[in-house]
This record gives C-alpha cells, sequence and structure tokens, in this order.
C-alpha cells in the first residue's frame, strides 16, 4: 500500500495498492479509507494486465475536490494514462473522462471545474454539469499543471507566442469558456508555478536542467522569483539549484530543496516571505519516492502536503547527511533503513526521526 492522500477536511484517505489475489497474480487497485468508521473500500481496479506506472513508484495520482466530495485520479489504462473522476458513490463507480496522458490537473477552488493540461490542450472539466468537458483553446506543451487562483475563477497558464517568446498568462473562466487573457510576464522554459494559498504570491521557477543524481537523471531550476500581487512589492528572486519547493500553509514560508555542499545530498532551505531572509534547515538524501515527490513538486504540491497544518514544520522521508554521506536507494548504507523525519523549521530546529519508512504526508487539520 503506497502514495496516501488526505481529503482536505482529514475524514478520508485514498490510497493505492498492490493485492496478491492467489495464482501468482496481483491487481492494482485504489482505496478509500473513512477515517471515522475506520473502514477502507475498493473504488478502482486497473484492467487485467495494466500494470503502467505513471512515474517511479507511482501507481495511481489522486487529487481531491476543496470540498472533499469527489476523487479525480489518473490510472493506467489500455488507453493510456487515464483521468477518472469519482464521487464515491458505490453504486456508480468512477467515470473516464480524458486518456491518452500524461496529464496534470488541477481543481477550481470551488470544486465546480477540473482543468487538465494534456500536451498541447487545456480542458476544462465542468463536474457539476454531467462532466462536460470543453477544450479552452490554450496551444501549448512546453510546461505541466496550470494553477487556479486560491479564489475566484481565474487560472495561471504559459503560452508562447512570436512576440514575447515564453509568457505567463491569467484569464478568468467564465462559463466553458477562457475570457480576456493578460500576458503577466516572460518566463524561462518549462517552468513550474504555484500560487501562495493566500493568493499574494505566485512562485514560478525555471531555467531547468538535467542532473544525473543517485544513477537518475532529475532536472533542477537555477532561478526561482516570487512575484507578487501587490504591484508596489518588489520580487522576491532566489538564484540556487532548486529541485523543489513548497508553500506553507500560512503562505508566511516557501520551503525548498536544493544541493548541498557534498555529493549526492539534498539541502532543506527556508525563505521568509516578510522580510525575504533564508536559511538551512537540514541536509539529507531522500528515498526515491520522496525523489518522485521532488521531481513532479508542482502536481504533488496540490494532493500530498509536506507541511504541518500550523505551518512550523516539515515531514520527509529519506537519511540524514551525517548517517548516510554515501547513501543510495538500495538503502543499504543505512542501518536501520529510510526514516520518517520531522523538523521545525527555526535555523536551530532538529530533525527527530519518529518511523522507518518510505513517505509521509500531514493531514490538513
Amino acid at each position: 500500500f503506497t502514495w496516501p492522500a488526505w481529503s482536505p477536511d482529514a475524514s478520508k484517505l485514498v490510497y493505492s495498492g498492490v493485492v496478491d489475489t492467489g495464482f501468482n497474480e496481483r491487481k492494482l487497485s485504489l482505496f478509500v479509507f473513512d477515517a471515522a468508521g475506520r473502514a477502507s473500500r475498493e473504488i478502482y481496479t486497473n484492467e487485467p494486465g495494466i500494470a503502467t506506472l505513471l512515474a517511479e513508484g507511482v501507481v495511481h495520482y489522486p487529487l481531491w475536490s476543496p470540498d472533499s466530495r469527489r476523487v479525480a485520479f489518473i490510472a493506467g489504462t489500455e488507453q493510456g494514462l487515464t483521468l477518472f473522476i469519482d464521487d464515491l458513490d458505490e453504486d456508480v463507480g468512477a467515470a473516464a473522462i480524458l486518456d491518452n496522458g500524461p496529464l496534470w490537473i488541477s481543481w477550481s477552488p470551488d470544486s465546480r471545474h477540473l482543468l487538465v493540461h494534456r500536451a498541447e490542450d487545456h480542458f476544462l472539466v465542468n463536474v457539476a454539469d454531467s462532466l462536460q468537458v470543453s477544450n479552452l483553446n490554450i496551444p501549448f506543451v512546453g510546461y505541466r499543471v496550470a494553477a487556479w487562483r486560491p479564489s475566484g475563477s481565474t487560472i495561471a497558464f504559459v503560452q508562447a507566442n512570436d512576440q514575447d517568446g515564453i509568457s505567463l498568462y491569467e484569464g478568468e473562466v467564465v462559463g466553458e469558456s477562457l475570457e480576456s487573457p493578460r500576458r503577466i510576464r516572460g518566463v524561462s522554459p518549462n517552468p513550474a508555478f504555484l500560487w501562495s494559498p493566500d493568493g499574494a504570491y505566485l512562485a514560478a521557477a525555471g531555467a531547468n536542467q538535467a542532473l544525473l543524481y543517485q544513477g537518475l537523471s532529475i532536472f533542477i531550476y537555477q532561478d526561482l522569483t516570487l512575484y507578487p500581487e501587490d504591484d508596489a512589492k518588489q520580487p522576491i528572486r532566489i538564484r540556487d539549484n532548486v529541485v523543489a519547493y513548497f508553500w506553507s500553509p500560512d503562505s508566511s514560508k516557501l520551503a525548498y530543496v536544493t544541493l548541498s555542499d557534498t555529493r549526492g545530498v539534498l539541502r532543506w532551505m527556508i525563505l521568509d516571505t516578510v522580510d525575504g531572509s533564508r536559511w538551512t534547515i537540514v541536509d539529507f538524501v531522500p528515498t526515491s519516492e520522496q525523489l518522485t515527490m521532488f521531481q513532479f513538486f508542482d502536481q504533488f504540491a496540490y494532493s500530498h502536503s509536506l507541511w504541518s497544518p500550523d505551518s512550523r514544520a516539515l515531514v520527509f522521508a529519506g537519511t540524514l547527511d551525517e548517517e548516510a554521506v554515501t547513501a543510495s536507494f538500495s538503502y543499504g548504507s543505512s542501518i536501520q533503513g529510510p526514516h520518517i523525519l520531522v523538523t521545525g523549521i527555526e535555523p536551530d530546529s532538529l530533525p527527530l526521526v519518529i518511523a522507518d519508512g518510505i513517505m509521509g504526508f500531514w493531514s490538513p487539520r
């Protein structure tokens, strides 16, 4: 069982499972767990013989609607990676929406629409109206996840034109179409971006390049800029090798992962958006699952929280630098195996090992 994802109201949990059915056969299933009743049930099973992974170790990708009533998820099918939406009604089951992925998804704040980016197309799925799918006519492939503002009906997306090159745009979703898109600013190729939860900043990373890390090819960004919604404020810029970043729930901090001074070791950093100060938290070697989350952070940031709900701590999986200077994903260099670690975010914080494990996420409450 793997990749658990909490509903926003913390009442339910979805997770993937590789289930032994006997006769040397296994099935890949998605389960939902009710925290109050402490009962699980299967809501989706992959087609027999279809064992396609979305990424290393990722069987399904689930994303709850903000109102916790529905879960959208991506699974492998004969048609490729396919998007489903399930309202968790046991009599109806999951509805297939789009296939031929990869697919990148985000929910509107009011839970009425799911935005889907697939290749050069952007689709809007109206879950309040019989799962109607509309093409927004935004032709661009060179990034992953489009971002809804934390409130309202505005989306941020990337597009290219002959005059301005690759730029970040913003437009309002009205009905089933995008109206009055406006250019915000130019961005580097293959950008990734996330709104702060209060909508005060849009953090955008770009200028990525490939790096060989623990035998795997990963991408890092050389430029991370926090653009304020208030034009009177100056952007906050970070010039560093950034692997991933995550907003604190209260929007006051940005936690980001960068390369440390030791080969093969990563470092947690904290940025204070109030005064622009930065400091180091801890050096570590991530598990392969943790690294997968970092590689697709602009998608996982919506579904799997490394921040505690009070914005005072982080959870992550791996081994600390002093334990694992020569660590690898085999875990053989660590006597006790990989750990689940919790750390405060103050400069003098010390990480606490709470369990052995390969991934950990906070509930929203």
